[in-house]
């Protein structure tokens, strides 16, 4: 491949030799970009929260200072105490990654004037593209298409809803200073206008400062579109083709692929030529992101510009070979581009899914928790498998021939990390490169089958269903894609009866092949003929009773154990009043089981009171009950008392002791990793009481506030 070779040249006298580089984020991000900058020798220091201070990102720093705090605004986005570690730590650059500070003026004209360069284009070009009004002011004088609608000054709720009404429904209502989904509403009917206009204030003055908002037209079954670009210092400007983000949820990508599919050539030229346009017109330098909303005849507008590193960077390097982090970092020493567009060239598919934790089956509630175990696509274990890989590679820009495929794995994630309700929850990145789109997917849908994590909810299920739902093989693809398939994506999966039995076989031979069992320790002799913990009874076989619990469904068996070895049984499980006969063996991570005769196989992670099986990227967690677990299983609640659906952080009570609501009417708002969540009364009452205010953090199943049914006078 052209590029990639003229790319390798194009690097061997680039070098960071002596520089430092100081990395201002956290997770996958901060990690992908050491990567790139340690081979060129810059020396990578990074700065951590409180929670951080275990974290991958870290260890894989060569120097690493501690941000005091949890909260975003106390560490991440403290430019005060970032800027005075740069200062005394002597910092050249300061790579911002995306969000937090990647897309701050002010933060980027601080770096400025304090001698260190910004890996981002100037504090003009963010202040302008930042400001959603300004900015659309701007594309409309450079000729690039825009959507109808409201961008002034005026934000009065009065005159919002005269312009809207103006513009007709269904419109969008979006934060002008900021981006991903963020204080961003649709709105379809006039009625529910002021609603969602208050709540997109609220969230765009949480995460950006600032409530002011604009108004679109919403376009009815679009894609959405984006054109990577990079400009010099010397006034050069490509694009890196483009990439389909039009997966997504809430606002926020799920799913991004590269080359955007079905796009006429002419469509995808004169994007292109609009999205240098947008850059030109700003005297932009760095990598940026131009984003488009396409009709389905094809018409394309603007809808902003991230001047920053996209989160689905990967599959743009993926198709052209181009490490976009190590461009960004020659940009900002002052180097030329590294090739000019007629050299960039583009090879096969690539898809990039995000791994949230989120519980799709729940309305996507954020999870929180310690990541016990994981399994990934490069184990060993998955060597041969059907539709295997061919190649693995972590933050890796590979040399392709045609017929092979890889995946590649970005995540700053690791066992015993625990998540949090303070960040974003997206875990890690899996991308698939195939030679054809049809390849990329099977090569994805192999890996996510793969993808195994235990101890925290994640989305992989989900992601598993988009991958193979005909829809998005046939390319039909829009913003809507989610919704229209809610049902089939989101539906909450149950074990099958063969699941619960091997469940069963797996939590004897976990329980019986441990050296050190209950009667062992009490007997601390390896002689004892109880030291096995069998349940072997004098002329009778051995038997035992069992119960499982698993996504709240309750699982009674009785086994009479046959065999009993190391890793391996034989056992007669009787479940719903049927005998089976089954064989099991563990070896991990695989569990095999032959039941009458059938075989299967699941991948397994072992805990110490719970256990969970992965089936083609579903995950069930069967726990063992404890005296704790007995008491949430079996213990009675009031169910006048409504609890929080997940940890977060309470930003609103919208309601006080005593009042009367109806059904549908929000209680309260919370805030967990970076997005709200309303809690609205499940019926006609009246508060009885409140357990919590306005600003506490609070765990998942805590109280929050007792309504009692009674009729709304």
């Amino acid at each position: 491949m052209k590029g990639v070779n003229v790319l390798t040249d194009s690097v061997r006298s680039f070098t960071g030799t002596g520089k430092r580089l100081l990395i201002v984020n956290r997770g996958e991000i901060a990690c992908r970009i050491i990567a790139s900058a340690k081979p060129f020798g810059f020396t990578c220091v990074v700065v951590f929260a409180d929670p951080d201070s275990k974290a991958r990102f870290v260890d894989l720093a060569d120097e690493a200072y501690p941000l005091e705090g949890v909260l975003p605004t106390d560490t991440y986005l403290n430019q005060d105490r970032i800027l005075d570690i740069a200062a005394r730590r002597e910092i050249d650059l300061i790579h911002p990654g995306y969000g937090f500070l990647s897309e701050n003026a002010e933060f980027a004209k601080r770096c400025e004037a304090a001698g260190i360069k910004f890996v981002g284009p100037g504090y003009s070009a963010i202040q302008t593209m930042g400001d959603k009004a300004h900015a659309k002011a701007r594309m409309a004088e450079a000729n690039v298409p825009l959507v109808p609608g409201y961008h002034g000054r005026q934000q009065q709720a009065d005159q919002l809803y005269a312009k809207a009404l103006e513009i007709g429904f269904p419109l969008l209502i979006k934060a002008s200073k900021g981006g991903g989904g963020k204080g961003m509403r649709a709105v379809t009917a006039a009625a529910d206008f002021r609603q969602q206009l208050d709540a997109a204030k609220r969230e765009a003055a949480g995460a950006f400062g600032s409530d002011e908002v604009l108004l679109e037209k919403l376009i009815e079954q679009p894609r959405h579109v984006e054109v990577q670009v990079f400009f010099d210092s010397h006034v050069e400007g490509v694009t890196l083709l483009d990439r389909d983000c039009s997966i997504q949820r809430r606002h926020q990508k799920v799913l991004e692929e590269a080359p955007a599919p079905g796009l006429s050539a002419q469509t995808r030229s004169a994007m292109s030529e609009a999205a240098l346009r947008c850059g030109q017109a700003i005297q932009y330098c760095g990598a940026g992101t131009v984003e488009f909303l396409v009709d389905k005849d094809e018409n394309f507008y603007f809808m902003e510009m991230n001047t920053r590193l996209q989160v689905e960077h990967p599959v743009t390097e993926l198709i052209t070979g181009i490490d976009l982090v190590v461009w960004q970092l020659k940009i900002a020493l002052g180097e030329p581009l590294p090739l000019k567009q007629h050299e960039i060239e583009s090879l096969g598919h690539a898809i990039e899914v995000r791994l949230y934790a989120e519980d799709a089956s729940q309305n996507f509630l954020p999870a929180v928790g310690t990541i016990c175990a994981m399994t990934l696509p490069d184990d060993p274990a998955f060597q041969g498998t059907a539709g295997g890989r061919r190649d693995f590679t972590e933050f890796g820009i590979l040399p392709r021939h045609s017929g092979q495929s890889f995946i590649r794995w970005d995540a700053g994630i690791q066992v015993n990390d625990q998540i949090s309700v303070y960040y974003d929850p997206m875990l890690a990145k899996l991308i698939a490169w195939g030679d054809h789109r049809t390849t990329a997917i099977q090569t994805l849908e192999n890996a996510l089958n793969h993808t195994c994590i235990s101890g925290i909810t994640t989305n992989a299920n989900f992601l598993s269903r988009i991958i193979v739902e005909p829809d998005f093989h046939a390319e039909r693809l829009t913003t809507h894609f989610i919704e229209q398939h809610h049902e089939a994506l989101c539906a909450e999966s149950q074990p099958s009866g063969d699941m619960v039995i091997a469940a069963a076989a797996l939590t004897w031979i976990s329980q019986n092949s441990s050296p050190r069992t209950k009667a062992s320790q009490i007997s601390g002799d390896p002689f004892n003929p109880w030291h096995g913990g069998s349940s072997l009874r004098v002329n009778l076989p051995a038997q035992t009773g069992l119960e499982l619990w698993c996504k709240a469904n309750h699982y009674l068996l009785e086994l009479e154990i046959h065999n009993n070895r190391p890793n391996a049984c034989e056992l007669t499980v009787t479940y719903l009043g049927q005998k089976h006969l089954v064989q099991a063996s563990l070896d991990q991570p695989w569990l095999i089981i032959r039941a009458d005769g059938a075989k299967s196989r699941y991948i397994c992670h072992i805990g110490s009171n719970k256990l969970t099986l992965f089936d083609r990227g579903d995950s069930f967690e069967f726990e063992l009950p404890t005296d704790q677990s007995m008491i949430a299983h079996h213990g009675s609640r009031n169910d006048a008392e409504l609890t929080a659906p997940m940890s977060g952080r309470l930003t609103k009570l919208a309601v006080t002791p005593n009042q009367q609501v109806m059904k549908g009417e929000i209680l309260l708002v919370m805030e967990a990793m970076k997005m709200e969540h309303s809690l609205y009364a499940p019926y006609d009452g009246l508060v009885e009481e409140i357990y919590c205010g306005e600003g506490d953090t609070v765990e998942a199943q805590q109280r929050l506030i007792a309504v009692a049914p009674a009729e709304v006078k």
